[in-house]
């Protein structure tokens, strides 16, 4: 029975990347254990999942002695309890947990590659950033990349052997739940009504949908100027702007921008939703993700799942994400290419039918029943060769 260690900087990361996969990994005959920085709800997510824990301050910046602290204690975990695979998530938690790794000698050790930072870093910055992911590679005997294009940047900068890479089937870290969580038949008309009214979002607006952190990387700022040419060009429509996500001091975005959303009666800002997203989305009229770099969209899963259509850019993590001309379309990061983005779907025939074959895609290829096994075959199995297919 092997004893697996994931190691992740938050608690929220873990709860969303991995999540279920936990219980689901036991009952193949794991036993599962977790390491992240503290938060309120991790014992009770531990008694649910049925893993064992421990709490250790994960900083995401450079933190030389905070980090050796952490790296002591992910040490000290692994001789106790004897672990035999260490998994590593974000960039604090991947270089931990293969130092660590080596350090103890564990005998397989994984990273989850969920993005290539260094993609929108620039001189110094992106040369650590570089030379950290090559490093964690060398010491990695599996390196899970979330997507093709993921793969693809890894494998141009020379940071991988192709022999170490992996994918988990089509892509993503762990799939998500297409059919008792985002499934537009378990949600309500009432329950909808409820957050429209809450939102003050009208049945006859078109709702665009934005899922995720509020910084220049997503292509916020963008997106607002696209949506101040859209309601300039059409004013005779009525559209809602919804900005589910929360802001963040790191590559922020202007505060004169935030100031506008907050005051603009067009555009609804929630701030971060702590669970019930699936509601959020099922009021959407297509979900929107301008980004410069993903690993693999959750967000675009998400929508998706919900039988939303979806604009995306064409850049890495993105580009995976849809069929272009079928669940979505992409376009340019440019106010001028968001807006005309929108054109393309504000014919609700065409939502509607992107919607249903966005659905039967990802339910196809991305429910986390199809994606578990993949990772079971990696963690827990004997895993050989270049992908998982």
């Amino acid at each position: 029975m092997s004893n697996v260690l994931e190691v992740i900087n938050l608690f929220l990361s873990a709860e969303n990347f991995i999540g279920p996969q936990f219980r689901y990994l036991n009952e193949k005959g794991a036993n599962m254990h977790l390491i992240c920085s503290p938060a309120e709800r991790l014992d009770a997510f531990a008694k649910e999942q049925g893993i064992a824990y421990k709490s250790v301050v994960l900083e995401r910046q450079l933190s030389p002695f905070k980090d050796l602290k952490a790296l002591i204690a992910i040490c000290k975990y692994i001789r106790k309890n004897k672990i035999d695979v260490i998994v590593g998530h974000q960039v604090k938690g991947r270089l931990l947990s293969v130092l660590a790794g080596k350090i103890m000698g564990v005998p397989k050790i994984v990273i989850f590659a969920h993005g290539a930072l260094f993609e929108t870093s620039r001189g110094l910055k992106r040369k650590l950033l570089l030379w950290e992911s090559k490093f964690e590679s060398f010491c990695a005997d599996y390196v899970v990349c979330v997507s093709r294009s993921v793969s693809q940047v890894r494998l141009r900068e020379k940071i991988d052997v192709i022999d170490k890479q992996v994918i988990l089937g089509k892509g993503t870290c762990g799939g998500i739940d297409t059919q008792n969580k985002f499934n537009p038949e378990r949600i309500s008309d009432d329950d909808k009504k409820r957050l429209k009214r809450q939102l003050q979002i009208s049945d006859s607006d078109i709702v665009i949908g934005f899922c995720g952190r509020l910084v220049k990387d997503k292509g916020v700022i963008e997106l607002v100027e696209g949506f101040k040419l859209l309601k300039e060009k059409y004013p005779h429509l009525s559209f809602k702007l919804l900005v589910v996500g929360p802001l963040e001091k790191r590559d922020s975005i202007p505060l004169e921008l935030v100031e506008y959303m907050r005051a603009s009666q067009d555009i609804v800002f929630t701030g971060f939703v702590d669970g019930n997203m699936e509601l959020y989305y099922s009021i959407m009229s297509l979900l929107i993700l301008p980004s410069y770099r993903e690993g693999f969209p959750t967000a675009v899963l998400e929508a998706s799942a919900m039988g939303k259509p979806i604009l995306t850019s064409r850049k890495t993590g993105c580009i995976d994400s849809i069929i272009d001309g079928k669940t979505g379309f992409y376009i340019d990061i440019s106010p001028s290419g968001i807006c005309c983005g929108v054109e393309k779907l504000l014919d609700a025939d065409l939502r509607r039918e992107m919607g249903t074959n966005a659905r039967e895609w990802v339910v196809e290829n991305f429910d986390h029943k199809k994606v578990w096994p993949y990772i079971e075959k990696l963690l827990i199995g004997e895993k050989n060769g270049k992908t998982i297919e």
